[in-house]
């Protein structure tokens, strides 16, 4: 996207997406080290993402937030959101000439936290088997993620919405603080 911007000589928009991949780049670097986030952080890095895909995809990607203020202190797995959005751009906004919403809801469940990213774009195609779905990199990698950090405590589902479009589930517990005292005698 950088490289089209540059040829078609709209250096203003170029530079200002190399400044907005720079600070997702370094805000990545970051978080690579810290295994879990308040949710609160890991929408700051979405943010910074989906700043990115807006200047490439402009009024395409219109995207919306509904985050319960109850979880915004939920820890979460850094980056787990992040390649979800990503392929809801690219099987939903992308595909579309019209393009297409990306929701992101957060809302405390009993103890659980649930999180749903959904999209409006065109969902499973017809002949297209549920499963192929499973092995892409964005679903596999999170899925894993979530198995790892959660191991059967955790709910990780997708399926195509009743009205058109794609949505994925995660659910985990409710943890807002992790403590540890290191006591000298």
């Amino acid at each position: 996207a950088i490289n089209a911007l540059v040829k078609l000589k709209e250096n203003n928009k170029a530079q200002e997406m190399i400044q907005s991949l720079s600070q997702f780049l370094r805000h990545t670097l970051e978080q690579e080290s810290i295994e879990n986030v308040p949710l609160e952080q890991e929408l700051e890095s979405l943010m910074l993402y989906l700043d990115i895909e807006k200047m490439r995809f402009e009024e395409r990607l219109r995207t919306y937030f509904t985050i319960e203020s109850s979880v915004e202190n939920a820890l979460v797995p850094s980056l787990l959101l992040q390649p979800l959005v990503e392929n809801a751009i690219k099987y939903a906004v992308t595909p579309k000439e019209e393009g297409a919403d990306i929701s992101v809801t957060a809302q405390l469940v009993g103890q659980r936290v649930r999180i749903i990213v959904s999209d409006t774009g065109p969902g499973l195609q017809p002949g297209q088997q549920d499963q192929s779905l499973s092995t892409g990199v964005g679903m596999a990698n999170t899925r894993e993620r979530m198995s790892q950090a959660y191991g059967e405590d955790q709910r990780f589902e997708y399926y195509v919405k009743a009205d058109g479009g794609f949505e994925v589930l995660l659910e985990l517990s409710f943890v807002s603080h992790i403590y540890t005292i290191d006591l000298i005698s």
